[in-house]
């Protein structure tokens, strides 16, 4: 996420941290790294004033971090399960968080301590995506349960306006049109509903047909006359809002596998599409139909999302190989790269070194199993795992999640190394896994 003014950059990332970027600098500097979750983070947004951050995390918990110390303000805890999303409101009282305990809530942040203002449940499965109208006046929450609610915030608590029911599958992204009449849902039954919401019964003013698969992402043009749309059959889509009955303009066919993510910059005349063949396509939009401006590419895995700064310049993609990147919109050129860590060869003393060279390779004195005294730590996948020696392996005594693949595991003392796939090295201490390893 970017800062409002443009100058810093957030990512958030599944080493349990945010990392703040100096985007004043080239190439941009680490200005800090935020660190409490106790499990992934999965999204970061900043307040409209640029002075908070908020991150949600697998740990079920929001933290609100001053963006200036880079100190924790705050952790918000009432979710059962794990928060996939945060927003501001418009007007910056109030912040929303969604979760896959078929959630969403809402705080309130006018007191000096935020406060959970209400608890909008109702949805029988994962809350996916959701979105406040740009008026502030309405919180739209999209589920895998097939349904869109919409919540009024007009009165002191937020009631439910109504239920939107016409899909049949998992509804994955949610959209206000800039006048907040509108509302776009895409799902997973291939189509994109657009729903008026002037009228008091939430008509399902028409559904867009032309996807053949899922529908991912749905985002409108500044100006509110197209509808983008990106989908699992390889296209993005867009449509024509001006006519009575919307139509598609326009199939765009370059990538080569599955869209998961459109946005627009802020003057409308560019597109950036997101993708699972590792990049991002920009296309111009002056042009009929859209020319490909040129393909972004330097990722090595699936590119998640693309946003635009506020200035429209420069282009941020996030992917699964746990890097931000940079782009210079007007050359495409990338700008940067922004990666990090948890722990790294630097940190770790001579010793440990040679003990995390051997759990990397797996030779002998690491590996994916080893003991200490009497307990036994593996690893596998992702995780890893200590048990008591004497407990047969039935019970672990604790866990670790990894942010990569384990690819082996050694001991050091009272410390257990984990070497990564990637090429990262964990020391993680006795505390950390409530141990007695002495």
């Amino acid at each position: 996420a970017f800062s409002p003014d443009g100058k810093t950059l957030a990512s958030a990332g599944r080493d349990w941290t945010v990392k703040l970027w100096d985007l004043t600098c080239e190439p941009p500097l680490e200005k800090g790294t935020l660190r409490g979750h106790e499990d992934f983070v999965r999204s970061a947004t900043f307040s409209h004033d640029g002075l908070t951050l908020a991150s949600a995390s697998d740990d079920m918990a929001v933290k609100l971090w001053n963006v200036e110390t880079m100190e924790e303000k705050g952790t918000l805890k009432a979710h059962t399960g794990s928060v996939l999303a945060v927003a501001f409101s418009p007007d910056g009282k109030a912040l929303a968080s969604a979760s896959s305990d078929k959630t969403v809530k809402l705080w309130d942040l006018t007191g000096g301590t935020p406060l959970q203002k209400c608890d909008p449940s109702g949805h029988s499965n994962w809350v996916t995506s959701f979105a406040f109208s740009h008026d502030g006046k309405t919180l739209a929450s999209a589920s895998g349960d097939w349904t869109v609610k919409l919540w009024d915030l007009t009165g002191k608590v937020p009631l439910e306006k109504g239920t939107l029911t016409r899909h049949s599958g998992r509804v994955f992204s949610v959209a206000f049109s800039p006048d907040s009449t509108t509302l776009a849902s895409a799902s997973s039954d291939h189509t994109v509903k657009l729903w008026d919401l002037a009228a008091e019964t939430f008509l399902d003013r028409c559904t867009l047909k032309g996807h053949s698969d899922g529908v991912r992402s749905v985002a409108f043009s500044p100006d509110g006359k197209i509808l983008a749309t990106a989908g699992d059959d390889k296209t993005v889509r867009l449509w024509d809002l001006m006519r009575e009955t919307p139509l598609e303009k326009f199939t765009l066919t370059r990538h080569s596998n599955c869209v998961y993510s459109v946005a627009f910059s802020p003057d409308g005349k560019t597109l950036a599409s997101a993708g699972r063949d590792w990049t991002v396509k920009l296309w111009d939009l002056t042009c009929e139909p859209p020319l490909e401006k040129g393909t972004l590419r330097g990722h090595e895995d699936f590119v998640r999302s693309a946003t635009f700064s506020h200035d429209g310049l420069t282009l941020a993609s996030a992917s699964d190989d746990m890097a931000v990147k940079l782009w210079n919109v007007e050359t495409m050129e990338e700008k940067g790269s922004l990666t990090g860590t948890i722990a790294s060869w630097q940190r770790l003393d001579a010793p440990t070194k040679e003990v995390a060279a051997l759990a990397q390779k797996g030779k002998p004195g690491g590996g994916n199993m080893t003991q200490t005294g009497p307990y036994i730590v593996t690893a596998n996948s992702d995780m890893v795992y200590v048990y008591e020696a004497t407990s047969g392996g039935e019970e672990p005594l604790a866990c670790f999640r990894s942010p990569v693949s384990v690819g082996a595991v050694s001991c050091r003392g009272t410390s257990v190394v984990v070497g990564c796939s990637d090429g990262q090295v964990l020391l993680l201490e006795a505390p950390l896994l409530a141990l007695n390893l002495g």
